[in-house]
C-alpha cells in the first residue's frame, strides 16, 4: 500500500481541511453534474415523492399550464421524447386524471392535450361562489356540485357525457387529495366520491 492509499483508509485527521478540486475547478460539466444532484434531490423531496411525479411528467404538466392545449408533436419536440415514449407518458397522466386528450377542433384528426384539472377546480369554485374558502368545502358540497347543472352541462348547454363527468370527479379527487396531503384541508371532501 502506498502513502496515498493509507491517507484515504487511515483515521481522519484531527483538523479537516477543504478538499481541492484540482483540475475539476475549471470543468463546467463537473459543476453541472453537482448542481443536478442537488436539484434532483430537492425535486424528489418537494414534488416527486409528494405528488408521485417524475421530472418529465412535471415538466409536461407545467408546459400545459403555461401554454394551454398543445399537440403531442409540440410536447415531444420540447421534451425531446420519442412518440412512443410520449404516448406512454400521456396515457399514465390521463389515467391519473391529470390531463385529457381531445381532437383538435381545427382539423379533427390531431389531438390536443389539455390540463383539465384547473378548469374543473375553477368550475367548483365558481359554483361555490365568491368568498367561499377551500377549508369550508365538505363532502355534501362536492356531492351537490357533482349533481348540479354546472357540473353536468357543457358550455353550449348540452348534457355532458358520462366520461366527462367521471373526468371531473377524478380531477376533484386528485385536487382535494393533494390539498389534504399538504394540510390545506383537514379532511378530503372527495374521499367518498366514487366513479
Amino acid at each position: 500500500m502506498n502513502k496515498a492509499t493509507l491517507a484515504v483508509v487511515g483515521a481522519a485527521p484531527a483538523k479537516t481541511r477543504a478538499l481541492s478540486l484540482g483540475p475539476l475547478t475549471g470543468i463546467v460539466g463537473y459543476h453541472i453534474a453537482q448542481a443536478a444532484v442537488t436539484t434532483y434531490t430537492a425535486f424528489d423531496r418537494h414534488i416527486g415523492k409528494p405528488f408521485e411525479l417524475r421530472k418529465v411528467e412535471f415538466s409536461l404538466l407545467m408546459l400545459l399550464h403555461a401554454n394551454g392545449p398543445l399537440s403531442p408533436k409540440q410536447l415531444a419536440t420540447t421534451l425531446t421524447l420519442t412518440s412512443p415514449n410520449l404516448t406512454l407518458l400521456l396515457d399514465r397522466l390521463q389515467t391519473r386524471g391529470l390531463l385529457r386528450r381531445e381532437r383538435n377542433p381545427s382539423d379533427g384528426r390531431s389531438q390536443h392535450t389539455i390540463g383539465q384539472y384547473r378548469r374543473h377546480v375553477r368550475a367548483l369554485a365558481a359554483w361555490a361562489g365568491e368568498g367561499s374558502t377551500l377549508a369550508a368545502v365538505g363532502h355534501q358540497d362536492v356531492a351537490r356540485f357533482l349533481g348540479a347543472p354546472a357540473a353536468r352541462t357543457r358550455p353550449d348547454g348540452g348534457v355532458k357525457k358520462a366520461n366527462s363527468v367521471n373526468a371531473l370527479r377524478s380531477s376533484l379527487r386528485g385536487f382535494f387529495r393533494f390539498c389534504h396531503e399538504v394540510g390545506w384541508v383537514k379532511e378530503n371532501p372527495t374521499r367518498l366520491v366514487r366513479r
